[in-house]
C-alpha cells in the first residue's frame, strides 16, 4: 500500500510516512507542506497572517512536532518530492528543504521539479511529467513479495 497527496494532501501523505511508516511501501508527495513552523513565521508576507496563524497555532514545539521536516529522521520509507518551481500556494523551497533534509539523513528520496510548473498542474508537459514520475515510482517500490 502507498499514501500519495498534493497539497495539504502531500503534507498528510509525509506525515503519513511519518507516523505510520510500517503501514505504507512508499510515499508520495507534491506541493506539499513540509515546515508548519516556516508557513506560520514567515505569514507575515501573506494577506492571510491572521488565518495561518489560527488555523496552525504559534507554539513553536507543536509545529515542529507536526511537521515533516522536523521528524525526518522516523521516515523509513522511499519518498518522492513533487514540486513545480513557480509555485505561488506553497513555496517551492518546502520541498527543496526537505530533499535536502532527507538526503542528509541517507533517506530513500527522490525529487522532481517542475519547470514553470504551479500548485495544480495546469501546464501539459507537467501533469505528463509528473503522473509518469509517480508511475515509474511505484513501479519500482510496489513490486509484490514472492
Amino acid at each position: 500500500m502507498y499514501v500519495v497527496g498534493a497539497s495539504y494532501g502531500g503534507y498528510a501523505a509525509a506525515m503519513a510516512a511519518v507516523k505510520t511508516p510500517d503501514l505504507f511501501r512508499c510515499a508520495v508527495s507534491f506541493a506539499g507542506v513540509s515546515d508548519l513552523r516556516n508557513i506560520v513565521f514567515k505569514s507575515r508576507y501573506y494577506t492571510n497572517k491572521k488565518f495561518v496563524e489560527h488555523q496552525m497555532g504559534k507554539d513553536v514545539d507543536n509545529l515542529i512536532a507536526r511537521s515533516p521536516f522536523y521528524q525526518a529522521k522516523r521516515i523509513n520509507i522511499p519518498m518522492l518530492l513533487l514540486h513545480g518551481a513557480s509555485d505561488t500556494v506553497v513555496n517551492v523551497r518546502q520541498s527543496q528543504r526537505f530533499y535536502q533534509k532527507l538526503l542528509d539523513l541517507n533517506k530513500p528520496v527522490e525529487y522532481i521539479e517542475l519547470a514553470d510548473g504551479d500548485h495544480y498542474l495546469s501546464i501539459q508537459r507537467n501533469r505528463h511529467k509528473a503522473f509518469t514520475a509517480i508511475d515509474e515510482f511505484f513501479k519500482q517500490h510496489l513490486v509484490s513479495p514472492k
